[in-house]
C-alpha cells in the first residue's frame, strides 16, 4: 500500500454481444459454434440484420458476409453507418473472395463517397483470429466508468473529473 493501489478483484465482464449475419446456413451455425465465449445473434441476410437491430437490440459488433442476396455486406454497413453511426466503427466483413470483396467494397465506397470500409478477414478464418478482430473492436464500445482515482490520497471529485 506504500502509495501504490489497492486492486480488488475486477467485477465480472459482460460478454461482447455480436450480431453474425450470413446468407449460407451451415457456415452461420459453425461460425456461431466457434464464438461460444460471446453472446451471438444470427442473421441469415442483411435484411435480417437490420430488422434485429429496428427491434432495439443492443450489439458491441457485427459481423458479415461480403456477398449475399439482397443487400451485401458492404450495403448493409452504408445502411449501419446511416442509421446506427455507433456501430460502423465496430464492423468487420468476412469473404471467402477477398480480391472480390475488395471490388465490391470499392464499388460501395465509390458510390456511396465513404472514405473507409470495414476491415475483410478472408474465409475460413481461424478462431483466434477471428475472436481477437471481434474483441478488438468490441472493447471500444464498453461502457467505460468515468470516474475512478489510482491512489487513495486526492480522490477524484465531479469537479477535478471535468
Amino acid at each position: 500500500e506504500a502509495g501504490g493501489a489497492v486492486f480488488e478483484s475486477e467485477p465480472p465482464r459482460r460478454r461482447l454481444r455480436v450480431l453474425l449475419v450470413d446468407d449460407q446456413a451451415m457456415v452461420l451455425k459453425a461460425s456461431a459454434s466457434m464464438l461460444r465465449e460471446l453472446d451471438v445473434v444470427t442473421a441469415t441476410s442483411g435484411a435480417e440484420a437490420l430488422a434485429r437491430l429496428a427491434e432495439g437490440s443492443h450489439f458491441d459488433v457485427v459481423v458479415s458476409d461480403v456477398t449475399m442476396p439482397g443487400i451485401t455486406g458492404p450495403e448493409l454497413f452504408v445502411q449501419i453507418r446511416d442509421l446506427y453511426p455507433h456501430l460502423a466503427e465496430k464492423m468487420l466483413l468476412v469473404s471467402g473472395d477477398s480480391y472480390g470483396a475488395g471490388l465490391a467494397c470499392q464499388a460501395v465506397a465509390r458510390r456511396e463517397r465513404i472514405p473507409t470500409m470495414p476491415r475483410i478477414l478472408d474465409k475460413p478464418v481461424p478462431r483466434d483470429e477471428l475472436v481477437r478482430a471481434i474483441k478488438a473492436l468490441g472493447q471500444r464500445s464498453l461502457p467505460r466508468s468515468g470516474t475512478f482515482a489510482l491512489d487513495d490520497t486526492q480522490p477524484l471529485t465531479p469537479a477535478r473529473a471535468k
